[in-house]
């Protein structure tokens, strides 16, 4: 007798249209991984060819050459950690600063300290080279921005007006005289040299600032904190443009990509977003293990490189048109090999006259559940597909075995007999999937079947904690259903009052009883405007 294999549902998938930006942006090799002793605190990309990599970690900055990934030079002229550290226009030169309160000017290629530069008295977390390349800029704990000479070392200018850490800086592509400043206060400044040490604009970003940049143009600037994204436009008196939330958790991080055409942002959530300026769209997402806190990329876009809280760097390079092409063949060769191979097969077999022709399933090439399932451990074969790695990636395979048990009448069987260590990959399953719109109505009947066996079972706090958990869950969604039918009544009421209502360019009827025109008082139009 053979056995027929359990089939497998597939989970509905939503189409997305693919655009040329998320071709281009897909176009990205697999990431290469370099452990660093802890957690990343900056990454800046060198402007110039070869696009080497200054990671700032721990108490140094370590220099990637991007072709090897292997460590090209180590900065270690440091007493206490050090943050962010850049590189000049012509790559030539880097800036550091330190938690001992000054900032270092270093020949990355001799590594020599060239310059120190103190005046600051709280950590410096941010510093940048100014657009002459003869002055820079650094950002402190101490609520302070300051601007120097690069040759002689001397402290030009000191901007004030922080209430907290100034932890996010950037300077203006086109002037060397302005700079721009986000804090832990909330608020994004503008500083002018030229006008003296006062801010000339502030905005209100509503969360602590992690970064601010600004648009190669000179007159936009974007900040983000929180979960939020914000565009201010300088000339319009720093008035904001946009406000979008890319992420779900709190954004670390931000570059500008493709010559000022994109935005990457990286946060904990473990996601990297590009954003379009033209429509603040998001085109594409790149995921990684842990949470990103810095971000870099090359000029070109070729190379984009992310530190994560844990001391891992990922590096990602864009593929080449032969990589592309090869992987292009490759994929069209393996979709046609098991056709091949089966027609091959079949032209090989020639039965006598008269004979059946059965083909048989090999035992050996059937998953691990389904061999339970022929043998009727149904048992086993439910722990089998509760495997982390199955629930995580291949949901529908559990959702298939279950709903194979109870097909056979076997569920009941599966679920009883489990400790409590046991129940515990059940209740992960049920409540990671409860709300899931295809798999919930499976996870419903897999939980009643749990409530029916074990309601009188004494059972362990971690399982106690995963029932409160689901409770919660559930709690949750009956409130959003309610609001959600409350929100459809009063949609369905505008829906039917909107049907009384007949417009033409100087009259508005409602019914056929009411005529409001442009001559009737202010209070009436007023209200007709508002139905309307």
């Amino acid at each position: 007798m053979n056995f027929k294999k359990t089939t497998i549902r597939q989970q509905t998938k939503l189409k997305h249209s693919v655009t040329e930006a998320s071709k281009y942006w897909s176009h990205l090799s697999s990431p290469v991984l370099v452990k660093e002793y802890g957690a990343i605190d900056y990454i800046d990309v060198s402007p110039t060819e070869p696009y080497k990599i200054a990671v700032s970690c721990s108490s140094r900055v370590q220099i990637y050459c991007p072709l090897t990934h292997q460590v090209f030079r180590q900065l270690t002229r440091f007493k206490e950690a050090t943050h962010g550290a850049v590189y000049r226009s012509d790559g030539k030169l880097i800036l550091a600063g330190s938690d001992d309160k000054h900032v270092r000017l270093f020949d990355p290629i001799r590594k020599d300290l060239l310059r120190m530069y103190k005046g600051h008295t709280a950590p410096v977390y941010r510093c940048k080279f100014l657009p002459d390349s003869t002055k820079l800029a650094s950002f402190s704990d101490d609520r302070t921005a300051c601007i120097w000479d690069l040759p002689t070392e001397t402290q030009l200018n000191k901007f004030e007006g922080h209430t907290d850490y100034i932890r996010a800086g950037a300077a203006s592509y086109t002037s060397s005289e302005i700079l721009l400043t986000g804090s832990y206060d909330h608020m994004v400044k503008l500083y002018d040299a030229r006008s003296g040490n006062s801010n000339v604009l502030t905005m209100d970003h509503g969360a602590q600032v992690e970064s601010v940049l600004m648009y190669p143009s000179g007159t936009v600037v974007a900040s983000v904190g929180g979960t939020e994204v914000c565009i201010w436009d300088i000339l319009a008196g720093g008035k904001l443009i946009a406000r979008f939330l890319p992420h779900h958790k709190t954004i670390t991080c931000m570059a500008m990509a493709s010559g000022g055409k994109k935005i990457l942002t990286g946060s904990i959530d473990k996601k990297v977003k590009v954003i379009d300026v033209q429509n603040y769209d998001v085109v594409h997402t790149i995921t990684y293990d842990s949470p990103v806190v810095s971000l870099g990329i090359s000029n070109d876009d070729a190379t984009i490189v992310a530190g994560m809280t844990d001391g891992m760097i990922s590096m990602r390079h864009r593929k080449s048109e032969e990589e592309m092409q090869k992987e292009k063949e490759k994929k069209e060769r393996s979709k046609l090999q098991p056709v091949v191979s089966h027609i091959e097969e079949n032209l090989r077999f020639k039965p006598s006259t008269g004979d059946v022709v059965i083909s048989a399933v090999d035992p050996g090439s059937l998953p691990r559940y389904d061999l339970f399932l022929r043998k009727f451990q149904y048992s086993a074969a439910l722990t089998e597909v509760l495997r982390h790695h199955i629930v995580k990636n291949m949901p529908n395979v559990t959702v298939s075995v279950i709903h194979e048990l109870i097909r056979r009448q076997g569920l009941a069987q599966a679920v009883a007999g489990r400790d409590s260590k046991q129940l515990l990959p059940l209740l992960r399953f049920i409540n990671s999937n409860i709300t899931h719109p295809d798999y919930a109505r499976t996870a419903m009947d897999l939980l009643t079947v749990v409530l029916d066996i074990y309601e009188d079972s004494t059972l362990s706090s971690e399982v106690l904690q995963l029932m409160d958990k689901l409770k919660g869950i559930l709690e949750k969604e009956e409130y959003y259903m309610k609001e959600l039918m409350v929100l459809q009544g009063s949609l369905g009421m505008i829906m039917s009052t909107a049907s009384l209502y007949t417009y033409d360019e100087n009259t508005i009827t409602i019914d056929k009883d009411v005529n409001l025109t442009p001559s009737d008082n202010a209070l009436s139009i007023d209200y007709a405007i508002n139905i309307r």
